[in-house]
Parts: C-alpha cells; structure tokens; sequence
C-alpha cells in the first residue's frame, strides 16, 4: 500500500509530516485488503481481520485508546473479525463478521450509534445493528444496509442525511433509524452530507444535502427522504463523492459499463471534461427531453439533453436563436449550438452557458446585452467578449450576468439604475465586474436589479430600488451591492419584474419583498415593502420563480403554487383573478422545475415535457396556438 498528498499530521503513514507528491511507502504495513481514508487519517483493514489506522487522533479515530496522533499505522484495539471498513470526518467504522458494525473516534453528533455523543478511542458497538451487509460513512453520519434491503443511518441530520421524513426535522441521531420508504436498497453510499443507494431495479436514490446537486434529482434544495435520481435506469452500484467534508458528488455504474457522475464538478469531478456542476446525471443518453427550461415577456427555451436549446414565441429581435425574426409558436432549434448546459432568456434575447464554461447570446442588443462589444442585434448565438470559467447565468429585461467559477459576478447591458453593480450607471456592451462580492453560490435577475445568494446563506442585491425590491430597508437604488435585511439560511432566490424573493433552507418557507400592487409578495394584501416577510401559509418550498408581477413555488409535493398578478390567466387556476394568497395550480403533478416570465409560467415534469399557461399573444405557450390560457398546456415537439 502507498499514500500521496498532504501529511501535516502523519496521514501518509510513512513516518514522517512531509507532504509527498508521489507514492510513499507506509511503514510496516502488509496483508492489506481493504482501505479507506477520512480527513486527516487513515486506515486499512488486513487479511487476519484487524485494523490499523495512522494520522490524526484527536477524537480516537485511530482507535489505540489514545488521542495522539501517529504517523505510522497503529492496530485498532480489540478488533479481530472486521470485514469491511470506513472511515468519516474524524470516526471509523468496520462491519464485523457476524453483520454488526462498530465504529469508534470524534462523537460530537452521535457518529459513533452507540446511544451517546461521548467521543470513544476503542471501537464501540452500533446500537441495535444486525444482519448488516454493508457500512458507508459521510462527514459526520454512517449508514448501513441490511440483509433485508433496508437501510439504517445514524449521527449528523442537519441537512437531511438520515433519510428521515421531514417531522423530525434536522435533529440528529445518536442511534441507528431506518431511512424512509427505502426497501429495496443493493449497495450504500455516503458523502459528505449526503447518502446515496442503488436499489434492485437498478435505480437510484439519494437523500440529505443538495446545495451542489449531489442528489442528481434536477434540483438544488435538500431532501430529508430519498429521492429518484433523473434519467438512471440501470445503475448496478453508487458512490457519493465529497470526502469527509466540503461539496459533494455522486456517480453511478451502469450495466452497459459505462458511469454516470452529477454535483459538484469545481476540480472536474464529473469527468466531463468541463468544471460545471450539474444538478443531473451528465451524458444520460436516454433522456430526449427538455432538462432546463427559461422564459421571460415574449419567448421561451429549453434545454434538451443533446445538448442543445429549442426556443419558441416572438422572434422580433431574432430571440429564437434560428436566424430569423419570424415568431414560432412551437420550439425551433437555436442554430449552431450543440454543447449548451445551460440557458436563460431576457425580454427579447436569450443566453446559454457552453460546457466550456463560455457564454453565447443572441437577439436584441440596443445596450450591448449581447456582451459582444456591439449595440447590433443577432439572430444567431455570439460569444460574450471576455468571460470565460462561467458556472451559471441569469438574464432579465436588458441586461444579463455570468457566475464564474472564481465565485465572482459579472455583468452587462443597460445599467441605468446600476443594474450592472459596478459603481456607475453606464450601460456596458462587455461583462463588467461586480464591485465588492465574493463566495457567490447563486445568481438572479429583476427588470432593472440583481441578486446574489452567498455562500453563508445571505443575500446581496443592487440597482433599482424604488419599490423595496433591493431588500435593505429604504427605497434607494444602489450602484453596488447592499445586503438584504434579515434574511438568512436561504436556499434559493428569483426575481420578478420589481420585486425578489428567496427560499429558507431551514424551515422550507418563502419570502419576498418590493413591489406588491398586484400581491406578488403573497402577504394577503398589495403594500409594497422593503424587507422580506412571509409568503402567507406556503410551507416545504423547494423551487421559487418570479414572473413580472407575480411569484410561483414549485413544493415538496411535486406541486406548484402561484400568487400575484393574474390578467393573462398566469396564476394556472382557471380564472383571471389576482390573488394575494398562494393558489394550486391546476391539474400540474409531478413537477421537477419551474420559470416564470411576465405574464406567463412554465413547469419541466419529471417526464421531460414541458408545459406552460398564461399569455400566448405570439405563440410563446409552444402549444401551435396563439391563444392564452388559465391552465397548463403541452409544449409540442418536447417529448
């Protein structure tokens, strides 16, 4: 056996604190069959049944019955019948030869399942465990699955890794439970934060956190149960990548012998050959329908899972991508695109981000929103100037701005009210920097402001704010970034035409905030406000879009509801009745993603088909028809 990389605390076992950026020796160490690495420590099970870890010890995790660290293996206590080993942030575990587990080191959230949070620096038996086939352990939670097909998780919960339901909340376990409406588990997974399992009919399942789509189920929010990851029907085993601690990652072995990655991809862990995370499995050749939808005032897009985008409504300014400016009211294949990952749509032009992590837009471009250095619109997709290591993109009424990978924001396009976030008003045809913000994790657009959702939960907005819409409190617009005021533990955020709003990842509730004439705040009333405040009774939020004036959430239930402005039947429960309360949309089921433009929404179902109500004065419902509608209708030509 041989280790490499960082050894500040002996983890490579070789003796000595030097890190190496080649193969070392460990010392003294043979008969190994089996290895597995936590943060600062290691272990390896060998052939006679023992264990020998080296590294850190600062919790026990060496299992010696001290806390001194070691940089030579040093055997495990009491331990001659372990078959297979794992190892967590700062624990160890070992399934034993008469299907018990035992597990032993840090205990702070009942990592250990004996019944206590006391740290332990001998192996201590998992309570209540038998029959067990299988161990895998996440940063500070373990799982194992059992002869039956069920599975059985313990220790940290704050993000859903126990695969309980949502009644016991975050509250972790210092015993094993069973993982909810899981029976028929084949192999186990666990990451940082997140399990996974394959299950007998070659299906896959995921559960707990999902901030960099490491659950492959088309969605950003956690899940405290298991959830069906998109598209993956013949899976034969799962790993959860991520390590011990940090972001996560999932990948799948198919029967055809080929794998399936999705999450976090910063240092290319996909495998795609790209940095961009995704939120499903990338290369699932047998998903032929939409993945990503866009809308915005006039047109539509959909990303397909070939890679390319099929756009539809009004095409005045050449939005459609397709090298005409004649409207369409079914999908039309944007021209010269085949490696599109993205997509996002503006008033009258369209972006998508490329799996080479660059940007093309196309459409009208009177302010340069374009970013390709000319006020001249295009018909067809041209390369934003100067911006490149792009992870995700929004676009509004005529501007546009880019997520790089750096977890900066640029933008550019109008920037009359300092949309632009650069400290001036000048309208900018190339990405201008965002002034002052760093740790971005997500991005979003309004009619004349933007939003940024920080890596510690908070929120930054900028430009116009005569409504409340930026969220600090006043009415003043900012040229920028201010933060919004007491908002914090946010998910996800979207912006509509004057007003934001934002999903906490702690309770699932939503909350908006600016402009509020037609009840897009969903507070029961039409009073502007420039603090968030409760959507009124709207709980397990997963998915939020704000459309012009009004707002939609996309539920737990696989459900949508929508509030706000409803002239053009937006809302999707039958009538033309604004409504300052969250209203069912009709007959929609099975949701997996929703988008919002001004008098108009969209939902992408799990099936991959689109369908879309509202305005259709120029074909953008994609139904062939120009007719408007208060309920959901089929896009056609997306399966």
């Amino acid at each position: 056996m041989k280790c490499w990389g960082i050894n500040d605390r002996g983890q490579l076992g070789n003796g000595t604190t030097d890190d190496s950026a080649v193969p070392v020796s460990i010392t003294e160490l043979s008969n190994v069959t089996a290895i597995a690495t936590g943060v600062d420590h290691s272990c390896a099970l060998l052939s006679d049944g023992t264990v020998k870890c080296w590294g850190a010890n600062d919790g026990g995790q060496l299992g010696n019955g001290t806390t001194v660290d070691s940089a030579v293996p040093v055997p495990v206590t009491g331990l001659s019948n372990a078959t297979a080993i794992a190892t967590g942030a700062g624990y160890s575990c070992v399934l034993v030869s008469n299907g018990t587990a035992k597990c032993w080191g840090a205990n702070p959230h009942g990592e250990l399942g004996n019944g206590t949070t006391v740290d332990s620096a001998v192996p201590v038996s998992v309570t209540g465990l038998s029959s067990v086939t299988a161990i895998a352990t996440g940063g500070n939670h373990g799982c194992a699955l059992l002869a039956d097909k069920t599975v059985r998780c313990w220790g940290d919960n704050n993000v859903g890794q126990l695969g309980r339901d949502t009644s016991s909340g975050t509250i972790p376990a210092s015993t094993p439970a069973p993982v909810t409406a899981l029976n028929n588990a084949d192999t186990l997974a666990a990451g940082a934060s997140h399990s996974c399992a394959s299950l007998t009919d070659k299906t896959v399942r995921c559960w707990g956190a999902n901030d960099y789509g490491q659950l492959g189920n088309a969605s950003p929010t956690p899940e405290f149960i298991p959830v069906q990851v998109s598209g993956l029907s013949s899976a034969v085993a799962v790993v959860a990548g991520g390590g011990a601690v940090g972001s996560g990652h999932s990948c799948a072995l198919l029967t055809d012998g080929t794998v399936r990655c999705w999450g976090d991809n910063g240092n290319r862990q996909l495998g795609d050959g790209s940095r961009l995370l995704s939120i499903r499995p990338l290369l699932v050749t047998e998903l032929n329908g939409a993945i990503d939808i866009a809308t915005s005032e006039s047109h539509s897009c959909a990303l397909i899972s070939d890679k390319t985008v099929s756009c539809w409504g009004d095409n005045f300014s050449g939005q459609l991508g397709n090298g005409t400016t004649v409207a369409s009211t079914v999908p039309v294949s944007v021209t010269g695109l085949s490696n599109a990952f993205d997509v996002a749509a503006g008033s009258d032009h369209s972006c998508a981000r490329l799996t080479d992590e660059t940007v093309k837009c196309w459409g009208a471009n009177s302010v340069g929103q374009l970013g390709n250095g000319t006020t001249v619109d295009s018909t067809v997709p041209v390369l934003v100037v100067g911006l490149s290591d792009v992870s995700a993109i929004a676009a509004s009424d005529r501007h546009s701005c880019a997520l790089r990978i750096d977890q900066t924001v640029k933008c550019w396009g109008d920037n009359f009210y300092g949309q632009l976030g650069n400290g001036t008003r000048t309208d900018s045809s190339v990405p201008v920097l965002v002034t002052g913000l760093s740790n971005v994790r997500a991005i979003a657009t309004g009619r004349a402001h933007s939003c940024a959702l920080l890596f510690d939960n908070t929120v930054r907005c900028w430009g116009n704010n005569s409504l409340g819409q930026l969220g600090n409190g006043t009415t003043v617009d900012s040229t920028v970034p201010v933060l919004v005021a007491g908002l914090s533990d946010v998910s996800a955020i979207a912006m509509g035409k004057n007003h934001s709003c934002a999903i906490r990842s702690g309770d699932e509730t939503v909350k908006c905030w600016g402009g509020n004439d037609h009840g897009q705040l969903g507070r029961g009333n039409t009073l502007n406000s420039s603090t968030p405040g409760d959507v009124f009774n709207l709980l397990n939020g997963r998915v939020v879009a704000a459309g012009g004036d009004h707002s939609c959430a996309l539920l737990s239930s696989r459900t949508v509801r929508c509030w706000g402005g409803n002239v053009a039947g937006q809302l999707g429960n039958g009538t033309r009745d604004s409504s300052s309360f969250p209203d069912l949309v009709a007959g929609l089921n099975d949701v997996a993603d929703i988008a919002t433009a001004d008098l108009r929404s969209c939902a992408r179902l799990t099936n991959g088909t689109v369908a879309c109500w509202g305005n259709n004065r120029v074909g953008q419902l994609g139904d062939g028809a120009k007719l408007s509608s208060r309920q959901p209708l089929k896009v056609v030509g997306i399966p």
